[in-house]
């Protein structure tokens, strides 16, 4: 009889060990999930930012680039009628340019 009582004893304890093994098991395995979860949505989080930053930056950049090619054509505008008022100057004056100097009098 005791020979039974040890094995039905083992038994019991081997099944015991396999079933709290396996809940141990489960439950490491649920909060090593959660914590993948949350880590993939904090990932996710971030990665939103990083997509508005960066479509705010580009929206930037057009618009200085806009203002860039405003300020050329602005400046080319400028240089040409500055270019046409000397020349106006020049023919209400009658100024003609004169050769240089060849001599080294000056």
């Amino acid at each position: 009889m005791t020979i039974e009582l040890a094995a039905l004893i083992s038994i019991v304890s081997v099944s015991a060990a396999l079933y709290f093994g396996l809940k141990s098991n489960r439950r490491a395995e649920r909060n090593e999930d959660q914590k993948d979860a949350a880590d993939m949505t904090t990932v996710s989080v971030k990665l939103d930012f990083i997509r508005s930053d960066v479509s705010d930056i580009k929206s930037s950049m057009k618009g200085a680039q806009e203002e860039s090619k405003d300020t050329r054509e602005r400046l080319i505008a400028v240089e040409q009628s500055a270019k046409q008022a000397h020349k106006r100057i020049d023919q209400m004056s009658g100024y003609r340019a004169k050769p240089p100097d060849t001599d080294g009098d000056m």
